[in-house]
């Protein structure tokens, strides 16, 4: 077992439910706005976390700051929802302006009549 210091990161995100990820490890979800993660000091450092929920585009950030014994760093994430993909129209804008096209024409002519 690893043994040592104990220190915390305390990271806060916008949207409940979200998991919290310390480089590829998964450390928990985010409950009432905020996730405690409970980290040996003198463990190998994590070098970046990331926070993602469905629906949400995922939030990625650096870590710099180590905790010292006792100590909690605050680490910050806002999930932006995900924009859906607009749906192409089944006919083109081509066809459209020809089908404007072919109307007016007939328009035009049913007037000269």
């Amino acid at each position: 077992p690893i043994g040592g210091s104990i220190g915390y990161y305390t990271v806060y995100a916008n949207v409940n439910g979200a998991s919290v990820y310390f480089d590829s490890d998964f450390k928990g979800t985010i409950a009432n706005g905020e996730l405690t993660v409970q980290v040996y000091t003198t463990g190998t450092p994590y070098n970046t976390y990331r926070v993602s929920m469905n629906g949400y585009s995922d939030f990625t950030g650096q870590i710099t700051d180590y905790p010292a014994q006792g100590e909690t760093v605050k680490l910050h994430a806002t999930l932006q929802p995900v924009q859906p993909t607009p749906t192409k129209s089944p006919v083109s804008i081509l066809t459209t302006f020809a089908a404007i096209a072919g109307i007016a024409a007939v328009l035009l002519a049913s007037r000269r009549e």
